[in-house]
């Protein structure tokens, strides 16, 4: 895992970053999500919004959960497909209102952000 940071990301790797964002062994969830941001491959869409609600235990013991939230909003905002929209859609309307207010941010300034949409 550790060279993709070196050698930055390719979309041969989406997949397997896809997969990584939702693992619980390591602890580069935040690295993962802004690699996927950078891709902005729709594939990401569904992983980053299942990321953007799974609680991971390093990132509680950080205390950085709403940063890794807005950081999933971030991405899906920059995926920019119809996909990563309905996803931040969804999570405007969690109970959470650290994670809804960060995708309805999002969700707000959309068309005023097309051009760092990958599917723009």
């Amino acid at each position: 895992m550790l060279q993709v940071f070196q050698d930055g990301p390719t979309r041969e790797l989406v997949p397997t970053l896809c997969e990584l964002v939702l693992e619980d062994w390591h602890e580069q969830h935040e690295d993962v999500v802004l690699l996927l941001q950078e891709l902005k491959d729709g594939r990401a869409a569904e992983p980053l919004y299942r990321a953007a609600t799974t609680s991971f235990d390093h990132v509680d013991r950080w205390n950085n959960l709403h940063e890794f939230q807005r950081k999933c909003t971030w991405a899906l905002a920059d995926i920019g497909s119809d996909d990563a929209r309905a996803y931040l859609r969804e999570l405007a309307h969690f109970d959470d209102s650290h994670l809804a207010g960060y995708a309805q941010r999002r969700l707000d300034l959309w068309d005023e952000e097309l051009g760092r949409k990958g599917a723009a």
